[in-house]
Parts: structure tokens; C-alpha cells; sequence
């Protein structure tokens, strides 16, 4: 998936990289939101981009698939799991609840570790692969 943003600022080889939510970007959560539409995302600079430059950037998608699915599914797989197994076992509704509720939150936990663990693979990472247009 190829994006194209203004860059913001530079640190080292990273750069912050400002664009427009297009309706690719609609179901991702992987960049930080902005008011008005606008988003955020670090991306490695392998160009050298500096502040103020327009530049593409690439995000790889069969990683960006095993996230949505790890962020969405995962959860809602633990929630009816927790229920099933704790209503199963006590046979009361509300231990089921409480198993299922409690087997959520703990899911999102570890995806939120697996995101951090993730985030610093390369081919988790956003890159700028061209500088489309020099400062203004």
C-alpha cells in the first residue's frame, strides 16, 4: 500500500510523515489520527527526507493483514471462548460473562504486546521509498 504525505520532522532515520485518510485507511489503525481527516505515521527514511518535503511512502499488507486480524478477530475469539469455557464449567450465565469479559481484556493486552513486538520488525514498518516533491 503506497501512501503520499508532507513530512513534519526528522529524527535520525525516522521521519514523521502527515497525509490524508484515503478509504484504503478506513478499517487500519496502525497511523495516529488527526482532526480533520488528517493522520500521522513514523516511517523509516531511507531517503533522506527532511521537514517540509512531499514523499510516498510504502506500507507492506500481508503484515498489515496478520495485524487487523490479530487487533479485530483475536479478541472476539477470547471473548465467546471465555464465556464457553467458564459457563461450561460453573454452569451459571454470569460466570460466563465474567470469563468471557475477563478472557477479552486479557486478549487485548497481549495484542497490544504483540503490536510493540511487531512494530519493531522492518517489515512491519512504514517506509519512505521517494521523495515526490522537494521543499517549498
Amino acid at each position: 500500500m503506497k501512501e503520499t504525505g508532507l513530512v513534519v520532522e526528522t529524527e535520525g532515520n525516522t521521519a514523521k510523515v502527515l497525509f490524508e485518510k484515503t478509504d484504503a485507511c478506513k478499517s487500519c489503525d496502525i497511523c495516529s489520527a488527526l482532526d480533520g481527516g488528517s493522520m500521522y505515521m513514523e516511517a523509516e527514511n531511507t531517503v533522506g527526507a527532511k521537514a517540509g518535503e512531499r514523499v510516498e511512502m510504502e506500507v507492506n499488507a500481508p503484515p498489515l493483514i496478520v495485524s487487523a486480524f490479530a487487533l479485530y478477530i483475536v479478541p472476539v475469539i477470547a471473548l465467546i471462548s471465555g464465556y464457553a469455557v467458564a459457563e461450561r464449567i460453573s454452569h451459571i450465565e454470569i460466570a460466563g460473562i465474567i470469563g468471557g469479559a475477563l478472557l477479552f481484556f486479557v486478549s487485548l493486552f497481549m495484542v497490544k504486546l504483540y503490536g510493540r513486538k511487531m512494530a519493531k520488525k522492518e517489515k512491519f514498518r512504514a517506509r519512505i521509498v521517494k521523495i515526490v516533491s522537494e521543499k517549498t
